[in-house]
């Protein structure tokens, strides 16, 4: 008989080292975001959602009406943005349809009831959203812990704690860090339930729980149908128990035929759970659609849109770069009239059978999921990392890409090979939970297939990160454990895989005009410069953009009028005159030094 004394200690330090971690990455995560919103705090990078042409501005729209009473919002708000003049307004409306939201509306949901607890609900969001990020971290170091153990969790938990494409994106109007929070925390919850040993009534419980969250994700992001899709598979088959064998016997025949149905029925019943969970977590927003006469299940009028624009024959890049559309894209959505089995029927006509392209084309854009640029929307990661230096030190998609899949490449191996063990083969490496991991690896080809059908931007690739986190954990942690056990062998085929994704990933990489810097961000910059009063640093915004983009005096002529209006010769004169000095011959530049000229006299 084993006594309680002689277990308890290990067990108690063990549960004390996991909650140290635990503690330590949250601190370290929240501690790094909030340096970096110090560092951005008062000023133009801060106020980024005052640019009309963001997504950030229509979620504050929205959020303003569901604020002023209009909680259903039978009309909702649809922005009309530069890039959308291929059509007027009264046509994109007729695309959206009636009464559907422009994007899933959980995030304007909850601006407007931040509106209702804060005199300064943007800083209540923003802060909310820091912490959500530390617990982002917190999730990573589950799910590592999870699938191969503490090391790995704590390891996973610091790269989301420093990885720069995510934690500049969560001191913004954006969606993206609360959606990555849930991503992580359903991926740790579903490979949990593929390793817990449960009675019937905990199993069909834990799978309703688990429709519950991604029903409620749904309405905070439109990716909560393929989660639902992969959670359904993966549990269905784990329910199912049943391995089908070339080599039956035939006297097992009967056996094998009473496993199948009762571990048919066993799926059904957490199929069955997982979808009514599902429903009762998406329910406001199906009450919501119910009530407005929106199509029920309906969560963002732009899926049809994004489609068409990436998918015809001659988008640009394969569809793999964003740009406006044209009128190939207006007959498209004026055919399809809102079925989406019309527009894969015209999408398909455009390639007029040239099935190369349609391939091609496709190959492009899932290319574009891996690149090592963070593509630019709404804001710029590049454009941050050059006025923060915290920023311009964290890690990016270039590092986290080959870390991650030679770390999933073992990984994957490693379940594969534990299975065999279990059937009387022989496995190498050990994983905590083999069957989570291979749920990870088909949480990620399923968000990446996904993103092959539109154009992926930085903010998009975000929801394949997951995966990455942790396989870079365990390659990190595979490598020291293989070195410590002289292993080479083991450390130059982790290696090898490492660099051949970096490899692979140079070669799929193609730079366009939108991956780093884009001139739109200094004038933003400026323009909000202006608008805050920071009138030195608006003007030091426009110095910055003309030393990048030589010759290029328009920021100094959209600043001057202002300074003029303002009363500031001084800095208008400024602008006239680092015009001129950019480029001498040009009119509006002399005008407007002509007039603060005279302006300036007359004064005197």
């Amino acid at each position: 008989m084993v006594s309680a004394s002689s277990t308890t200690p290990r067990a108690d330090r063990s549960r004390r080292r996991f909650a140290l971690a635990v503690l330590a990455v949250f601190a370290l995560a929240l501690g790094l975001r909030l340096a970096f919103w110090s560092q951005l705090r008062g000023g133009a990078l801060d106020e980024w959602h005052r640019y009309d042409q963001s997504d950030m501005a229509t979620y504050l729209a929205q959020a303003d009406q569901f604020a002023s009473g209009d909680w259903l919002a039978s009309e909702p708000v649809h922005p009309y943005h530069g890039w959308q003049t291929v059509a007027p307004p009264e046509k994109w409306l007729a695309w959206y349809g009636p009464h559907v939201f422009h994007q899933a509306p959980g995030y304007a949901y909850l601006l407007a009831f931040a509106r209702s607890l804060s005199d300064e609900p943007l800083v209540l969001v923003k802060a909310v959203q820091l912490a959500l990020g530390a617990c982002t971290a917190v999730f990573a170091l589950l799910l590592g812990a999870e699938l191969f153990g503490l090391a790995v969790g704590v390891i996973a938990g610091v790269l989301v704690a420093s990885y720069g494409p995510l934690y500049y994106l969560e001191a913004q109007l954006l969606r993206e860090g609360p959606a990555l929070c849930a991503l992580l925390a359903l991926a740790w919850a579903l490979a949990r339930e593929l390793r817990i040993e449960r009675g019937d009534v905990g199993r069909w419980l834990a799978c309703g729980l688990l429709g519950v969250a991604i029903g409620l994700f749904h309405v905070l992001h439109e990716m909560g149908t393929v989660v639902l899709v992969v959670a359904a598979v993966v549990l269905g088959l784990h329910h199912l128990r049943a391995e089908l064998r070339a080599e039956r016997r035939a006297e097992r025949r009967a056996e094998l035929r009473a496993e199948l149905r009762a571990g048919g029925a066993a799926a059904l019943r957490a199929l069955a759970a997982l979808l009514l969970g599902y429903v009762v977590g998406f329910a406001p927003l199906l009450g919501r659609n119910l009530a407005v006469g929106a199509p029920p299940f309906s969560v963002s009028c732009r899926t049809l849109i994004n489609f068409a624009q990436a998918n015809e024959a001659n988008a640009a890049e394969g569809g793999a770069t964003f740009i406006a559309p044209g009128p190939a894209v207006v007959k498209l959505l004026d055919d399809a009239d809102g079925s989406f089995v019309k527009l894969l029927g015209g999408v398909w006509a455009t390639y007029d059978g040239d099935v190369a392209k349609l391939v091609g084309n496709w190959w492009l854009r899932w290319s574009a999921v891996w690149k090592r640029f963070e593509e630019p929307d709404n804001t710029s990661f590049y454009f941050y990392r050059e006025y923060s230096a915290l920023l311009a030190s964290s890690p990016t998609f270039a590092l986290l890409f080959p870390l991650g899949i030679a770390g999933l490449v073992v990984a994957a191996w490693g379940a594969w090979a534990t299975r065999r063990a279990s059937r009387g083969g022989g496995a190498n490496v050990a994983l905590a939970n083999p069957r989570g991991v291979l749920a990870a690896c088909a949480l990620l080809l399923a968000v990446a297939g996904a993103l092959s059908f539109v154009h992926t931007v930085a903010r998009f690739r975000l929801y394949v990160t997951p995966a990455f986190f942790v396989g870079a954990g365990f390659a990190l942690v595979s490598t020291w454990s293989a070195l410590r056990a002289r292993r080479f062998g083991a450390v130059g085929a982790i290696v090898g895989l490492a660099s051949l994704a970096a490899l692979f990933q140079g070669a799929i990489t193609r730079e366009t005009e939108r991956d780093r810097f884009r001139p739109v961000d200094w004038y933003v910059a400026a323009s909000v410069s202006q608008a805050l009063g920071q009138h030195e640093r608006a003007l030091a915004f426009a110095d910055d953009s003309a030393k990048r983009y030589t010759g290029d005096v328009n920021l100094y002529l959209v600043l001057g009028p202002t300074f003029e209006a303002a009363k500031r010769w001084g800095e208008a004169r400024a602008c006239y005159e680092r015009a001129l000095a950019a480029l001498p011959q040009s009119p509006d530049a002399r005008r407007g030094l002509a007039r603060v000229q005279a302006a300036v006299g007359g004064a005197k």
